[in-house]
């Protein structure tokens, strides 16, 4: 069959589904896709049977979207998860830490060249769909919208430390972890603004990763490939003009994130791409 797509399709819509990785292949064939994510749905078990389809039939798993696999516990049930990446609670985050390095190893096995990673939340008590009702009844920089936004940015501000410390601290770990493996780690950038790291807090993530790097005497090709990810999202949630972080840059030859600021940087060819409609405050 000829590939009609030059870019990968994930396995989130077909891969809860499919409980044959024949089916779950036949499908994206149909669609004209050799290229795919395996995402957050696959068993290790499955995960092996699916990259050992995906060698025999010609396809590329070019992304591993974390955790995958899935943990599991003693019967082979998913295990209990959450963002705990940027989680204050020890267990809970040295849980996720290593069940990510488990996702890295994977993707190394399968050939996968990046993973999409979630560090986690600020735990904060989400307004944003009582922000978006809001707009649709009120309109726009209405007074109940502002008072909403300044309300959920408060609240942010005011969790948000120990959730990046932690985030962070996770990330470094990760990082190290991936050294010597060709396998790219991209931290997703969400859209809800409950979520780390936003917009404004990407090149506090890079930045950590960099000190890092700097601090262990790693070499550029010892490093392990940091990057940000920016996920698609729904229109404005907040007041604001939307932006286009579409176009990658690079801080350094290591160091990567998709943010579309020509400042500091160089365009390279090598990073992930993405179009996202993410609202700052």
């Amino acid at each position: 069959m000829t590939e009609r797509h030059r870019f990968g399709l994930s396995t989130c819509w077909n891969g809860g589904r499919q409980t044959r990785a024949s089916d779950l292949l036949d499908e994206h064939e149909r669609l004209g896709f050799r290229r795919l994510e395996a995402y957050c749905l696959h068993t290790p078990d499955s995960l092996n049977e699916l990259g050992r389809q995906a060698r025999e039939r010609g396809f590329e798993i070019t992304s591993l979207h974390s955790p995958c696999p899935i943990a599991v516990d003693e019967r082979g049930n998913r295990a209990r998860w959450g963002d705990w990446l940027a989680s204050t609670n020890p267990t809970d985050r040295t849980f996720a830490v290593d069940t990510v390095k488990r996702s890295i190893d994977a993707a190394s096995e399968v050939g996968a060249r990046g993973l999409v990673i979630h560090l986690g939340t600020s735990s904060v008590f989400s307004r944003q769909r009582t922000i978006v009702d809001t707009i649709a009844r009120d309109g726009r920089d209405s007074p109940a919208h502002r008072q909403l936004v300044e309300q959920a940015v408060r609240d942010r501000e005011a969790n948000k430390g120990p959730h990046l410390a932690a985030a962070l601290e996770s990330i470094r770990t990760l990082g190290e972890h991936a050294v010597g493996t060709p396998v790219r780690l991209g931290v997703e950038a969400r859209d809800a603004y409950q979520e780390i790291p936003s917009l404004d807090e990407m090149g506090t993530v890079l930045d950590a990763c960099r000190v890092y790097q700097s601090a262990t005497g790693m070499t550029p090709a010892m490093a392990p490939n940091w990057s940000i990810a920016v996920s698609q999202s729904t229109r404005s949630t907040f007041a604001g003009t939307a932006t286009n972080w579409s176009g990658c840059t690079s801080t350094t030859p290591s160091l990567r994130a998709t943010t579309g600021r020509p400042a500091r940087a160089r365009p390279t060819s090598r990073c992930w791409r993405s179009t996202s409609d993410q609202i700052r405050f």
